[in-house]
């Protein structure tokens, strides 16, 4: 049945997909949380740097932009986080999807081949009778 095996092939490249989407944006979560990393980092190194009394001011205005842009990042890695939740459902059905095509084809692979052992069985049975019957 070569239906089956087209649609476990197609099956499978839907799961592939869905893993590359996964991947994506994973990546593109972790790339974030980097730049989240990173902002962190800059806002302590600016933060002993502002000890004058003079650049304590620069620093008030930097600071809340700092924090605003933390902000923006924290939510964009929520809105990633849950993305990747997701799509991480949409491969696990994929993936049960694939899965019962596969047994499906196994089951049927493994009834053709009992089938042929019935038929083989039953041809070798006969082959044995009509001997034993020319030797009466």
């Amino acid at each position: 049945m070569r239906s089956l095996a087209s649609v476990i092939r197609l099956h499978r490249w839907k799961v592939d997909e869905k893993r590359r989407e996964v991947a994506d944006l994973e990546a593109m979560a972790e790339a974030l949380r980097q730049r989240l990393l990173d902002l962190e980092q800059e806002i302590e190194r600016e933060r002993e740097g502002a000890d004058a009394q003079v650049v304590g001011f620069a620093y008030a205005a930097y600071v809340r932009a700092a924090i605003a842009r933390r902000e923006r990042f924290q939510r964009s890695i929520a809105e990633a986080e849950t993305a990747v939740a997701g799509k991480r459902d949409e491969l696990a059905e994929a993936f049960r999807e694939l899965k019962k095509f596969e047994v499906a084809e196994a089951r049927r692979l493994e009834l053709a081949a009992e089938e042929s052992a019935r038929r083989e069985r039953a041809a070798s049975d006969e082959t044995a009778l009509n001997i034993h019957r020319r030797r009466e």
